[in-house]
């Protein structure tokens, strides 16, 4: 540090004749911000933004600040020094020098300071990074799916559930179709996995958000092939996305448990998602116990004949293998071993069909727990589990007494 110190304050000195381009003074910041963050690193580290700032107001262009820069400190000061602060002040510094100067960003800088953004909490100017990076007057970067997913957690927090759909609609426009899906699976699944409770502890109605959510697939998305049988004059032919079982899956449960608790028995939404799930069924998947009950349910509350004989036909056309798997989920749920349904290729599920393994934007949930709870609309009733658990454990002296009287386990 003492010798990072000394040539950092070589640098900024008045009556240095060191002349540095950009890249050296940004491998000098490198050096930097691998040390162990400490008020002194930060401060030389500003110091040297500040010189290179200066030398851009001077016209000295090849030792000005560029998208390596920024990205350097906004990962110094957030990520490492957890100073959530400073760094969107330097995320805010580097959208100015792309909107007045013409800043060429990447997408890294873009990511890092989407995240910065979101750890912030600054919804405002996450809409303006993600706006100027996609649009005419932006740097033409290629936007990854990591910037949307930080706008979607800010949504979120926020609980602005149009705003995130309109996202969505941007989303797929922007990253496209081709190659894209399990992103795009992804970023729906996180969609409807929307937070049952706000910050206050407030429960949030979701029942309409979900409404929405399939009738932007109904109307939006479609198979190449009209798998779906959903095509028409309605239909953006450029947004051919096809969700997948599990996104189906995730959006019926979603259904299910809105039309048992918020809409009082209305069926006919998870009617609407269980045809979608039949008609796009492929010949090696099958129903579950979850999707099966929930078919069926509806069925019986609007009496769809139909609905129940083409769920029970689906069903019946791979006993085997929905046998095997509803023997595997009562294993599982008397402490078996974990068990693969074939209705989602490799992805675990439990006996309701709920997913039980690990997705890419799991992580993106996780973060919310904090705020919410359990983002898991299955989840919203346990908030007092912790609190049960904690009165339940026996202290020391309760342990002693209970031994004494019942004598040590053999």
């Amino acid at each position: 540090l003492q010798t990072e110190s000394m040539v950092s304050e070589d640098i900024l000195s008045e009556s240095s004749e060191l002349t540095l381009s950009t890249d050296e003074l940004n491998l000098a910041l490198l050096n930097l911000a691998m040390m162990t963050p400490t008020l002194q690193t930060m401060e030389l580290m500003i110091k040297l933004f500040k010189h290179m700032e200066d030398n851009r107001r001077a016209g000295n262009v090849d030792a000005s600040p560029n998208a390596a820069t920024y990205t350097l400190l906004m990962v110094t000061f957030g990520d490492r020094g957890n100073d959530h602060q400073a760094a969107k002040f330097v995320c805010e510094r580097m959208m100015d020098a792309t909107r007045k100067r013409g800043l060429e960003l990447d997408n890294t800088a873009v990511t890092v300071g989407a995240r910065c953004l979101k750890k912030a909490g600054d919804i405002s100017n996450a809409e303006k990074l993600l706006s100027e990076s996609l649009g005419e007057s932006g740097s033409g970067v290629e936007v990854s799916p990591g910037v949307f997913r930080h706008a979607l957690t800010l949504y979120k927090e926020d609980n602005l559930q149009e705003d995130a759909l309109k996202l969505l609609d941007v989303f797929i426009t922007e990253t496209g179709i081709d190659g894209s899906e399990r992103s795009i699976d992804d970023f729906v699944k996180s969609l409807i996995r929307w937070p049952q409770r706000n910050r206050r502890g407030n429960r949030i109605a979701t029942a309409l958000h979900h409404q929405n959510i399939l009738e932007y697939i109904e109307t939006h998305c479609v198979d190449r092939n009209d798998t779906y049988g959903l095509g028409g004059s309605s239909v953006n032919p450029t947004m051919c996305y096809l969700p997948s079982q599990s996104v189906w899956r995730e959006l019926l449960r979603s259904l299910f448990r809105a039309a048992k608790q918020e809409s009082k028995g209305q069926y006919e939404l998870v009617r609407r998602a269980c045809r979608c799930l039949v008609n796009s069924s492929r010949e090696e998947t099958h129903p579950d116990h979850f999707v099966l009950q929930a078919g069926l349910t509806a069925a019986e509350a609007l009496g769809d004949a139909k609905l129940a004989s083409d769920m029970i036909l689906w069903a019946w056309e791979n006993a085997e293998q929905f046998v095997e798997t509803a023997s595997h989920s009562h294993w599982s749920s008397h402490g078996g071993g974990d068990h693969s349904s074939e209705f989602s290729d490799g992805e675990p599920l439990s006996s309701f069909g709920m997913v039980t393994g690990k997705t890419e934007d799991d992580n993106l949930d996780a973060e919310l727990d904090s705020l919410f709870g359990s983002t898991n609309p299955c989840d919203s009733d346990s908030s007092g589990g912790a609190e049960e658990r904690k009165a339940s454990k026996l202290g020391d002296e309760e342990r002693s007494n209970l031994l004494s009287t019942y004598g040590p386990a053999n």
